[in-house]
């Protein structure tokens, strides 16, 4: 479905739809705080609220390329990125964004931020890295799987197809091979705090850790 975007306020027990003021595919989401939220999608969409989702603005990306994934530092700066290598920065809320050298002319999938100065991009041919708040990357790794969340400035997951997970602690150089315990691709991955994480995939397929990936459990599905 298109520009469709739902909000929960009871812990996920029910959705209500926004009005987001596209119809464009969205790709992903991010606040900055319980008010200020960003979105990102197909065709440069970028999207911006500051009621905590009840009304959603059109930023000017200045491209039509399509934006994947969304992080912010602080209230005024973030960055998108998506096809074609593309990292777009802002340093003023969205208002304006600049394009900045990625190194790379593959989809990125993700990008986010750790603190005001580091920061990875990941691609499936290329991981790259900022140690400057986004304003220069280069690569550290020449793959970072489906999709890639980092707990701290070191440690990091990523995930692949047949249940593949691992996990850097040197900053995405080194990679150590872990499993999912399920057979399916394993397309996001989320961790709470440097213990517990999640992992989901194709076929409603769930993963737990509850020890930094040492171990990955399997969740029942209703």
């Amino acid at each position: 479905y298109e520009g469709l975007i739902f909000k929960t306020t009871n812990g996920g027990n029910n959705w209500i739809q926004q009005n987001s003021n596209t119809v464009q595919h969205l790709h992903d989401v991010f606040f900055v705080n319980t008010e200020v939220g960003y979105v990102c999608g197909d065709t440069g969409t970028v999207l911006k609220t500051t009621n905590g989702g009840s009304e959603w603005g059109l930023l000017f990306s200045g491209i039509t390329d399509n934006l994947n994934s969304i992080s912010y530092i602080d209230i005024n700066r973030g960055c998108v990125a998506g096809d074609h290598g593309i990292i777009l920065r802002t340093v003023n809320g969205g208002m304006n964004w600049e394009s900045t050298i990625s190194g790379t002319n593959s989809e990125i999938r993700n990008v986010q931020f750790l603190n005001k100065n580091i920061g990875y991009a990941g691609a499936s041919t290329i991981l790259l890295k900022t140690i400057s708040g986004g304003q220069n990357w280069f690569s550290v790794n020449t793959s970072s799987g489906i999709d890639l969340f980092f707990v701290d400035t070191l440690t990091g997951y990523s995930t692949g197809g047949t249940g593949i997970i691992t996990k850097t602690t040197n900053g995405g150089i080194n990679w150590i091979l872990q499993s999912g315990n399920v057979i399916e691709n394993l397309n996001s991955i989320y961790f709470i705090n440097k213990n517990n994480g999640y992992a989901v995939g194709n076929s409603g397929s769930i993963t737990k850790t509850t020890n930094g990936g040492i171990n990955w459990i399997p969740q029942s599905r209703i």
